[in-house]
């Protein structure tokens, strides 16, 4: 499944379900594979896409190391709130908040608009 987008717009991609990539930990090639992805999507010079990973029923300190190895946590910084499990009436509230935000700033590099 793919969009077009319009040059200078951002995609914000949302994966569910992230604590099943505790699996690839099994196999040493796969997980080097998401660790090679998740460096480069995390990555500051990555002015194309953002990305949510939304894991549930895990502590920071518990989360896939394909999402929260070293070299991903410098990425990503501050950047990991947990939170209590939302009610389905909540979901659209919450996931409006960081799609607003990356619309905003792609308007802001545009010089097309403020806030």
């Amino acid at each position: 499944m793919y969009r077009a987008v319009n040059a200078g717009k951002r995609i914000l991609f949302i994966a569910d379900e992230a604590a099943k990539l505790d699996a690839v930990e099994a196999d040493e090639a796969t997980q080097n594979h998401w660790l090679t992805a998740n460096k480069l999507i995390f990555d500051d010079r990555n002015q194309s896409f953002g990305f949510i990973y939304t894991v549930s029923g895990k502590s920071v300190n518990n989360l896939p190391v394909a999402i929260y190895e070293d070299q991903i946590q410098n990425r990503i910084g501050q950047n990991v709130f947990g939170l209590q499990t939302l009610a389905t009436s909540d979901v659209e509230t919450y996931l409006k908040k960081p799609i607003q935000r990356v619309y905003r700033l792609g308007q802001c590099r545009e010089g097309s608009g403020g806030r």
